[in-house]
């Protein structure tokens, strides 16, 4: 008779296994299994899914906080990836059709960065902006609202322009106008990141509140498979097999003191907590 696989929560895993005791997570949907040392875990598809200990995230207060990575210098950066999990405290900004609540930001244009987006005849909600223009919306009314809960946002190179992924799955409105070329508007423009800031945008201004955690990225892009991978189910894993460049867990690592996000990456791009954000023990989970 095959044997039925007793099942566990992610919070009731046995505290002294032996190697190569098995469970299924009914919270996460994974089967674990420990390995002498820590549990790995295999999302239904098979995926193998590296285990995180997650604690912590920074909660921004939507008025003047934000987390100050500053200026990621490296010769021959150019497009890559940038991925995120943020529980914003409201769907939409509301501020005014020329105000955007932004989420990451970079480079010297006051406009440059992944913003959050803001009530308009459509409804934007999550918007790729270039020193000179809106590049792709993803829209309310097509795709789902970011209000409710977590949620990982991904924007990708796909070798013209950026594409969106939210929670694991590619968002229907994506398509980017004109080319983008390597080396120009792009995560990782040129020879560095200038003004790199989560949370508000690069001039300090439209600030999105809300938690963040597990913000990360890559000099190339990802895989739909890969995206697909670390959003897991909504349960983060450990990125430190994708090689992220930078890599900011926000307080896990650092114990969730002090004002320093260091840069999991080994890169050393840490980042600084300004204007008083606090640490949180709300995660994806």
């Amino acid at each position: 008779m095959p044997t039925t696989i007793p099942t566990v929560t992610s919070s009731t895993r046995p505290g002294s296994p032996s190697t190569g005791d098995a469970y299924f997570e009914t919270d996460t949907k994974k089967y674990i299994i420990y390995d002498g040392t820590d549990w790995r875990g295999w999302n239904n598809d098979g995926i193998a899914a590296a285990p995180l200990t997650n604690t912590y995230s920074v909660d921004i207060d939507g008025v003047d906080d934000y987390v100050d990575i500053g200026s990621i210098g490296s010769a021959g950066r150019a497009l890559g990836c940038l991925a995120l999990w943020v529980k914003t405290d409201t769907a939409i900004q509301t501020n005014s059709t020329s105000a955007r609540g932004v989420l990451v930001s970079w480079g010297s244009a006051s406009t440059q960065g992944f913003t959050h987006g803001y009530l308009s005849s459509g409804d934007r909600i999550l918007n790729y902006r270039s020193a000179s223009a809106n590049k792709s919306w993803w829209t309310v009314g097509t795709n789902k609202s970011l209000s409710g809960g977590w949620h990982h946002l991904v924007l990708n190179h796909n070798g013209t322009g950026y594409t969106f992924y939210v929670d694991g799955d590619l968002a229907s409105n994506h398509t980017l106008g004109g080319t983008i070329t390597v080396g120009s508007e792009s995560v990782l423009t040129g020879t560095a990141i200038d003004n790199f800031k989560i949370g508000i945008g690069n001039s300090s201004s439209f600030p999105t509140g809300g938690l963040y955690d597990e913000v990360a990225i890559w000099d190339s892009a990802l895989t739909a498979a890969q995206i697909s991978e670390i959003y897991n189910s909504g349960v983060p894993i450990s990125l430190a097999s994708y090689s992220p460049d930078g890599w900011w867990r926000m307080g896990d690592n650092d114990g969730g003191t002090g004002t320093t996000i260091t840069d999991q990456s080994g890169n050393g791009n840490d980042g600084t907590l300004t204007n008083g954000p606090t640490y949180s023990t709300s995660v994806p989970s």
